[in-house]
């Protein structure tokens, strides 16, 4: 019993614990690099270093299978079910993600950054179940929203231009669509901060918070603004029936604002449908080469629906009718 207590003993434990929690930090500043890269470079530059027209559809139904994955078992923790991703499962992705790249005639490196992107979040919920390591990523993740919506403001007052022709505020994108998107994706992480002890990062917080609401409004992405809405009525408000009831209400709103622009995306989701129910899993190919021919088809059968004909047009991207 005395040689477990020795001193000898007790300063080797403390000297292990030490080196290990050294280690420990070491890992979690490499991989916040890594991470800070993906998040930030995903706004600013890699999309055009490695986006693909032909084949990242691919890896977008894969990351959204991934994605759907993740919901399910973050629905699953929150019921009191815990998860710890295994390290044979880790392992077993690594190998899949060499393989795809070694043999697969898919531009490198958009499958390459898919395949990073995805195994440094793997490591990154496997490695830090703690908690007490999300403050520095929600800092980041902050910070990121506060440049993108700079940038807008930027854009707004004619100091930088933007990236469209037809748009003011684009940021970093080429339509409004896209700042939406990603400011929609931040504002919940500009809560974390609100119950701070700190009146710095408190504020901070807010005030990011506020340029977030303001960019999705200017940006008039009435699905950003939807999502928005819900953020906050989620936060919010504790009944769920009101939420429901309020979020219903907030679809027709945004419906009436811009009625034909929905009904001309209906029209493209009614026609896509069909497709992917036709190729499930391999798909059907390019947009370009089977859409319009489906639309043909589309209509043919429903030639009663003037409404789809009169907002029909040539479409090059699954997106909207113009």
């Amino acid at each position: 019993m005395y040689l477990f207590n020795s001193p000898d003993i007790i300063l080797m434990k403390n000297c292990i614990e030490t080196s290990l929690q050294h280690n420990h930090d070491i890992s979690f500043k490499i991989i916040f690099v890594c991470i800070s890269f993906l998040f930030i470079g995903t706004v600013y530059f890699i999309p055009d270093w490695c986006a693909d027209r032909f084949h990242t559809p691919i890896l977008l139904w894969i990351g959204c299978l991934l994605g759907i994955l993740g919901i399910i078992i973050s629905i699953l923790e929150y019921q009191g079910m815990i998860f710890h991703i295994p390290v044979s499962l880790i392992a077993l992705y690594l190998c899949w993600g060499i393989s795809w790249v070694l043999t697969s005639s898919l531009n490198y490196n958009s499958v390459s950054l898919f395949f990073t992107d995805n195994m440094v979040l793997l490591l990154l919920y496997y490695y830090f179940a703690n908690h007490s390591y999300y403050s520095p990523f929600y800092f980041l993740l902050i910070s990121l929203a506060g440049s993108v919506c700079l940038i807008a403001f930027l854009q707004l007052f004619g100091i930088f231009s933007s990236y469209s022709s037809t748009f003011v505020i684009t940021a970093t994108f080429d339509n409004p669509a896209g700042i939406s998107a990603v400011l929609a994706a931040l504002l919940p992480f500009t809560f974390y901060f609100f119950s701070s002890r700190s009146k710095l990062s408190r504020n901070m917080s807010i005030i990011i918070c506020v340029m977030v609401v303001i960019s999705i409004i200017l940006s008039n992405a009435r699905v950003a603004i939807l999502a928005m809405i819900a953020i906050f009525l989620g936060y919010f408000l504790k009944r769920k029936l009101l939420f429901v009831c309020c979020v219903g209400l907030l679809l027709v709103l945004l419906y009436l604002m811009k009625p034909d622009s929905a009904n001309g995306r209906l029209l493209i989701w009614r026609c896509c449908a069909q497709t992917i129910i036709d190729n499930p899993l391999l798909g059907a190919g390019e947009f370009t080469a089977w859409y319009m021919l489906d639309q043909a088809c589309f209509l043919t059968k429903h030639s009663n629906e003037l409404w789809a004909i009169l907002l029909s047009d040539n479409i090059r991207h699954p997106f909207n009718e113009p």
